[in-house]
């Protein structure tokens, strides 16, 4: 029984378990070589007697590695290459190295890398998770080995779990609002992976902008594709050939846009005369484009180093305030509408 007023140690969860502390520590660095019926007997331990350790004694009681990973579900996307460049600028200047993993939105991958990492590979992760409610399971275990990590991008329902995002249900109205300000009723969503955290919080936006505005949600203005080039390219070309009266379209990602806004021209069509277009992200390349496009900013550098700099306080200190942080997008008007 625990002594009122008592500071729990090490010794105490060892002497608890009947083991070492050196066994102790193994675990709690999720080190594999211990037995899982040894794990899951420290684990209760360190849940029944409430033990934290502190960050700093475990820096000096261990070699730390001044490695971060950071788990994106791929890198052609300039999405994901910004919010990790926000991170590296800031983990840089902290004396930080940065190891990438992409999944390729691959849940098995995913799960791998988190494995992987952290194993004592590095001293915290930067997580944007592609799969956040099947992944949960390994993020309370880390969290339970009291292993840095920050999640991005999307809002964790996990107690005590940093996570920094954007308000992306909000950025998607206010995407699909300038839309219908510019006189548009038949407004289609180039939705892209039904997986994605993102894709459903995108969705929930534009359904609610067509709800405040008296317009009729329509399941078959959602257009479904790979998020790659040619299968968007490929989808909208379909879809606008059976679906004429639609004269807008509202983007999961700028980069989905491009792709849009290609299918249309192969289609003789003007943008935005014809067809407006908006896309998520603000990429800078979006505005460098024939035709600049409008998008929803949704501040992915600083997230990034938002994240950053959580996780390098987190690692550093013996800090246990758990931070939720949510930005606030806006609305990049260009030529595309």
């Amino acid at each position: 029984m625990k002594e009122k007023g008592k500071k729990i140690t090490i010794y105490d969860v060892a002497k608890a378990a009947g083991c070492s502390t050196a066994t102790v520590s193994l675990v709690l660095h999720n080190d594999k070589r211990i037995k899982e019926e040894t794990r899951n007997k420290v684990r209760e331990c360190i849940k029944t007697l409430n033990y934290k350790p502190s960050y700093l004694a475990r820096s000096l009681a261990i070699q730390r590695t001044q490695s971060i990973g950071i788990i994106v579900p791929e890198m052609t996307n300039p999405v994901f290459s910004e919010l990790v460049h926000g991170a590296e600028g800031y983990l840089s200047q902290n004396g930080y190295n940065v190891i990438i993993g992409s999944t390729n939105q691959d849940l098995d991958k995913e799960k791998l890398y988190l494995d992987m990492l952290s194993g004592k590979k590095v001293d915290g992760l930067i997580i944007l998770p592609t799969f956040l409610s099947e992944i949960e399971d390994k993020l309370k275990d880390m969290q339970a080995m009291h292993f840095p990590f920050v999640v991005t991008g999307v809002k964790s329902s996990m107690k005590n779990v940093n996570y920094v995002s954007t308000n992306k249900v909000e950025g998607a109205f206010i995407g699909v609002e300038h839309l219908i300000h510019r006189g548009h009723k038949n407004i289609a969503f180039v939705r892209g992976s039904e997986v994605e955290e993102h894709s459903s919080e995108r969705l929930e936006g534009y359904i609610k902008a067509l709800n405040v505005y008296g317009i009729p949600f329509r399941e078959d203005y959602i257009i479904k594709s790979r998020q790659d080039f040619s299968d968007v390219r490929e989808k909208v070309r379909g879809f606008k050939k059976e679906h004429p009266e639609v004269t807008a379209l509202f983007c999961l990602y700028d980069f989905i846009a491009m792709a849009v806004m290609k299918a249309l021209y192969d289609l003789k069509l003007s943008i935005p005369k014809d067809v407006a277009v908006v896309g998520y992200d603000n990429i800078q390349l979006g505005e460098y484009l024939p035709v600049g496009l409008t998008s929803i900013d949704g501040n992915n550098y600083k997230v990034g180093e938002i994240a950053a700099r959580i996780l390098v306080n987190q690692i550093t200190s013996d800090a246990e305030e758990i931070q939720h942080i949510i930005l606030t997008p806006k609305l990049v008007i260009r030529e595309s509408t």
